[in-house]
């Protein structure tokens, strides 16, 4: 996935990064609503803002997988609570954070899907994934003729 992901021009990745992470900020939400800012990067990410707001995006989201992080350690003390979804949270927040990331580096969108698979904990999201991923790559070189331009939306040809 990482080789075909990485043919891809940032803004594609970015798209399918953020759709990966999508599927799966509600396991993120639930655990802690009251941080935005996994969902702010995916906000990102679909958006295509400039790399210093993508690279603050990712950072922030980043943080708030660290915070969810501490507060499954925390919690893995507490036999009531249920740290496999807390684990899942963790995962949905890296995923946000490397859908904004790909907006700088695109083979962070594989990385963000790689993640978005984990906190989904089910084989079938990376299945959809993967033929996600195929009707992006076709719909990229649908509209696109010989190369792409920086802010192209298809297969990078660099």
């Amino acid at each position: 996935m990482k080789r075909v992901v990485g043919a891809l021009d940032r803004p594609a990745a970015a798209r399918f990064a953020a759709e990966c992470a999508g599927r799966v900020l509600a396991l993120f939400e639930a655990a802690h609503p009251e941080d935005d800012r996994p969902r702010k990067a995916i906000e990102v990410a679909r958006a295509g803002a400039p790399v210093a707001v993508a690279r603050a995006a990712a950072s922030a989201a980043h943080a708030a997988a660290r915070a969810a992080t501490d507060a499954a350690t925390d919690a893995a003390t507490d036999v009531a609570t249920d740290v496999a979804t807390d684990v899942r949270a963790v995962h949905a927040a890296r995923a946000a954070g490397h859908a904004a990331a790909a907006l700088h580096v695109a083979t962070h969108a594989a990385a963000a899907a790689y993640y978005a698979a984990r906190a989904a904990a089910d084989p079938a999201e990376r299945r959809w994934q993967w033929e996600r991923l195929q009707r992006v790559v076709g719909s990229c070189q649908r509209s696109t003729v010989g190369v792409t331009s920086a802010k192209g939306g298809g297969i990078s040809r660099a």
